[in-house]
């Protein structure tokens, strides 16, 4: 009996000890973060031809190490994206709190908290002159070339972007197939690793909060030639501005808000723009911004400036704050020193009241360089936005210079077998026309205009490179 009581009171006491443990509040977990860091290698940008393949190679290498040094020092890092191309680095997501730990680990350069961005969303292609360069069978009208729209989505079955001009060239499709065809030759998306949305990994979201901006922007860059489209007095045909170049989609605005659509953040707008590069785009159009940081910490300027040394043609949008903030309204990464910075006119040549002004914030360069329409475009949504929209913005604008920018592309590569960066930028900003009365910080040099002969004549004007318009201030 004693004996029963006692193992009675031990199996009672064991019991309330582990309900007492089980009550007991466990140490919350530390909060995850991403973060961004740089290794000091010089990236893969400037490597070409032979050198490249093992460069590469050295450069993974280097990043295996660190990721391994990662492990050890921070329990529960992981890394999320690597960049090789644009950037020497990686995105690693890790405990909040880590950063001065991580920049610590040798090899390390610097360390960038992730940032988030969004939309610049506030008979274009007559405007510009493009259809001037195209010929009676659009020959010269973007043939072969590749624009990668950084994004939130195409929505690649809509009748501006019908496959059936076009043969998919060799080594695509890439990315999500499903979302492909022979006109959008690449679908990809770029999630954070908190997202916990149902489209998240899609390459476009057909929800009523989902991807719409993609779709309008990649239409006024590369719609085809002669869709039917409503217009205001019936039925009107439209086009992009290069009808015959190939589309990429990589959505990097994947995070739902209430009122603005869809945001990205900084990592994976630059793992989108690694992605491009190594995927062969031309151009890539980034219709997106966030208020201009210091240039050492903007790793998606450094992303941008580094796709230009790796012969990609990056046309960002200027920003949309002239009519609240006045000048110096520049944002990121408008401001990347390598990028085509495109403000926003009226299609009778008067900047638009909100088209963002320069010099840039921090480093005051003189910025944009170029202007196009973007008041009153109409393009291609989604079926559930109504199929066609006039939307207004330096967002519209971005995608008619992305567009000029491979028809100079095709123009080059015809006459020279080559596409250099500085010759294109130099040739489309050379040839814009002017406005007369209008201060350079709110146009650069002009209102673009495509090339005026066919690919492989590419003697035009000379570069008037930067200056004051007219009436400028002194």
């Amino acid at each position: 009996m004693n004996r029963g009581l006692s193992v009675l009171a031990a199996a009672l006491a064991a019991l309330l000890l582990g309900a007492a443990s089980a009550a007991a509040p466990q140490p919350a977990r530390p909060s995850l973060v991403e973060l961004v860091v740089l290794l000091q290698k010089p990236s893969a940008a400037a490597a070409t031809g032979d050198s490249r393949g093992p460069y590469l190679a050295s450069l993974a290498r280097g990043q295996d190490a660190f990721a391994s040094r990662l492990e050890r020092a921070v329990p529960g890092a992981r890394v999320r994206w690597r960049y090789e191309v644009v950037l020497d680095g990686l995105a690693v997501v890790a405990p909040a709190g880590s950063a001065r730990l991580i920049a610590a680990l040798p090899g390390v350069e610097s360390v960038t908290p992730s940032v988030r961005y969004g939309r610049t969303l506030f008979s274009s292609p007559a405007v510009i002159g493009a259809p001037q360069v195209w010929g009676p069978t659009l020959s010269t009208a973007g043939q072969g070339m590749k624009i990668g729209i950084i994004d939130d989505g195409i929505d690649q079955t809509h009748p501006f972007f019908s496959p059936s001009r076009f043969t998919m060239p060799a080594g695509f499709p890439k990315g999500n197939r499903a979302y492909t065809t022979a006109k959008v030759i690449v679908a990809r998306s770029f999630p954070p690793p908190d997202l916990h949305d149902r489209y998240g990994k899609l390459p476009f979201d057909p929800s009523p909060g989902g991807s719409e901006h993609g779709t309008h922007v990649a239409g006024i860059a590369a719609g085809d030639h002669g869709t039917n489209a409503p217009g205001p007095n019936g039925s009107v045909q439209v086009s992009g501005i290069a009808p015959m170049a190939y589309l990429g989609n990589y959505r990097v605005l994947t995070i739902p808000t209430e009122q603005v659509g869809l945001n990205g953040n900084s990592p994976e707008i630059v793992a989108g723009i690694e992605a491009a590069v190594r995927d062969g785009m031309n151009v890539i159009n980034l219709s997106l911004g966030e208020p201009d940081m210091t240039p050492s910490r903007d790793i998606v300027v450094q992303a941008l400036n580094g796709a230009a040394k790796a012969g990609v043609v990056p046309v960002v949008a200027a920003g949309n704050e002239f009519d609240s903030l006045g000048y110096g309204t520049i944002d990121s990464p408008g401001s990347a020193a390598r990028a085509i910075t495109v403000g926003a006119a009226t299609k009778g040549g008067a900047i638009a009241i909100f088209s963002s002004s320069g010099p840039t914030p921090y480093s005051l360069s003189l910025k944009p360089d170029v202007t196009a329409p973007g008041v009153s475009i109409l393009s291609s949504v989604p079926k559930r936005f109504g199929t066609w929209r006039e939307f207004d913005g330096t967002s519209m604008a971005t995608p008619h210079v992305a567009g000029v920018a491979a028809l100079w592309a095709e123009s080059l590569l015809a006459a020279t077998g080559r596409v250099d960066h500085g010759v294109l930028f130099a040739r489309l900003t050379g040839t814009s026309q002017e406005l007369p009365g209008v201060d350079s910080l709110d146009a650069g040099a002009g209102l673009v205009r495509a090339p005026t002969r066919p690919a492989g004549d590419v003697e035009e004007a000379p570069w008037r490179g930067r200056r004051r318009m007219p009436g400028s201030r002194p």
